[in-house]
């Protein structure tokens, strides 16, 4: 899975990108310098953009402990999140609608602080992720 993810300082605001199957090993791989990038900017928004993910792997116990503790969800971050398809069955992995909703779980963890928006339109995502802010500040 090509996994990406950079911070613009004069937004104040984060975007991650996911793309093609989600494996825990990538997804570990990159965890710990993106949440110390979090806890550096605690006030930071995030757009997450999953609409190019089409599977998930096999994650293991260990890796949803190791989330749920790892600080990030529970930073009021502002969190936008982009899916091909709104989640809707959680028990099929294989279509994106069960996709997103293991991701918003691994996202959330047990302790989530902050906002969560969950969108299937990135314009509208950028809409809500931006709003309060004036022009100069929006995340693109």
């Amino acid at each position: 899975m090509p996994w990406s993810w950079s911070y613009d300082s004069e937004r104040d605001a984060f975007l991650i990108v996911g793309s093609g199957v989600v494996t825990e090993d990538e997804l570990v791989s990159g965890m710990a310098s993106r949440v110390a990038e979090f806890l550096k900017h605690p006030t930071a928004r995030v757009l997450h953009d999953y609409s190019g993910i089409t599977g998930l792997g096999d994650f293991s116990a260990k890796f949803y402990l190791q989330t749920s503790e790892d600080g990030a969800s529970r930073l009021p971050l502002r969190r936008a999140l982009l899916f091909s398809a709104q989640p809707a069955d959680p028990s099929d992995l294989n279509c994106p609608s069960g996709l997103a909703a293991s991701l918003i779980g691994y996202i959330l963890g047990p302790n989530m602080l902050g906002e969560l928006g969950i969108f299937t339109q990135r314009a509208a995502a950028l809409h809500w992720l931006n709003k309060g802010f004036p022009p100069e500040q929006w995340a693109s």
